[in-house]
């Protein structure tokens, strides 16, 4: 079970993802210098290798797997790097 709570005029964007299964894409490139600065600014990242680590745990990592044409990857970016480790550095 889970809760969604949103305004009003979105219910129905939301209702028709729902009912749709429309996959959702993650929209966190747009703002991820602000987040990896802030996890830097609070010490929870010191060096690449920790931002690297960092991004694995996020949804835009889920959907680099899913749909990684839409992130410009390609099958031999994962047959290089079955990890990505050079592409989330």
């Amino acid at each position: 079970d889970a809760t969604l709570i949103t305004a009003h005029d979105k219910l129905n964007s939301y209702l028709r993802l729902l009912l749709h299964q429309m996959p959702i894409e993650s929209k966190f490139l747009e703002n991820m210098a602000n987040s990896l600065n802030a996890e830097i600014a609070i010490g929870n990242i010191s060096s690449e290798k920790d931002a690297a680590d960092w991004l694995r745990y996020t949804y835009l990592f889920v959907r680099f797997y899913r749909t990684p044409q839409k992130y410009g990857l390609t099958s031999q970016d994962f047959e290089n790097d079955p990890t990505l480790e050079a592409k989330r550095r």
